[in-house]
């Protein structure tokens, strides 16, 4: 019996910190105002900075360097609407590169 609870309690942490993970996601998404110029490009988890690069060579967006891991990136577009750029690149997702930690500064190599 203790085993079934200690499991539904672990399933409901689990599945609580998940949706707090997502809200904190969307609110650092829509965060992004349209007016700005620098962005983070956020990609699937697997993605190796090669690829990133090759995502954002095929638009005409400026990389200013990488993210706090190979799948995130920070870019430079003029004048693109956001959902243009999620197309264009195939990332999952924008975000406010000074809203979050995760875009610390390394150099682009």
């Amino acid at each position: 019996m203790d085993k079934n609870i200690s499991l539904l309690q672990s399933i409901f942490f689990s599945f609580i910190f998940g949706l707090i993970g997502m809200a904190g996601l969307i609110y650092m998404s829509l965060s992004v105002k349209s007016d700005e110029n620098e962005i983070a490009l956020v990609f699937p988890p697997n993605f190796s900075e090669r690829q990133t690069l090759a995502a954002i060579s095929n638009t005409e967006g400026a990389i200013v360097r990488f993210g706090g891991s190979s799948n995130i990136i920070i870019t430079s577009f003029e004048g693109s609407n956001h959902y243009e750029i999620l197309e264009k690149t195939g990332a999952i997702a924008i975000v406010n590169p000074r809203s979050t930690s995760a875009c610390a500064i390394t150099e682009v190599k």
